[in-house]
């Protein structure tokens, strides 16, 4: 049987919880053993992309060399640069889904399903009430490309208006820190 998380893809941190055979939700840590993981890109190699603490560290250090807080252009056109090689902010979310799902996999087994948290908060033309559809579309669709099969993929905000109509389980969101 495969496992059921709870993914919230932040722009600064992620982090990944299940619910425990206790009914509680439970934070699942990383492969460092942290329970957040830093939503940074960096090759690694020829070709091969690292997720987290050494990508966090070197987009410090040389920032030509990694990526970091591209979800804030989920669903825009622009684009971010490693190593002179331009990727789309879905295309760095998705190597960030792909370590959270892999490191979570490791402590819970095989993953299946996941609820996805998206941000809500992103600088917005005055005249957007919403979360633009286009953004939404972009995190289902980095949500899609990796092994998972989304279920839902939701702002905080909406998961909280919403709790009323989840009566098997409880949304958590961590609620991480994003900074300027």
């Amino acid at each position: 049987m495969s496992a059921f998380i709870g993914i919230d893809l932040g722009t600064t941190f992620s982090a990944v919880a299940t619910i425990d055979e206790t009914g509680r939700p439970t934070i699942v840590p990383n492969e460092d053993g942290s329970n957040i993981t830093p939503s940074c890109v960096v090759e690694a190699s020829e070709g091969v992309m690292g997720v987290g603490e050494f990508a966090r560290r070197q987009w410090g250090n040389a920032p030509e060399t990694a990526a970091a807080r591209f979800k804030r252009d989920m669903g825009m056109s622009a684009t971010h640069a490693i190593n002179g090689q331009e990727f789309t902010p879905t295309q760095l979310s998705t190597f960030v889904l792909k370590k959270l799902v892999s490191d979570a996999g490791k402590t819970l087994g095989p993953i299946g399903e996941a609820v996805v948290t998206i941000p809500a908060n992103f600088p917005m033309r005055p005249a957007m009430q919403r979360w633009p559809p286009q953004r939404r579309r972009a995190s289902m669709s980095n949500t899609s490309s990796t092994s998972l099969q989304p279920q839902l993929c939701i702002t905080p905000l909406r998961a909280v208006k919403n709790s009323g109509a989840f009566t098997q389980c409880t949304i958590w969101v961590a609620g991480l820190l994003t900074f300027p």
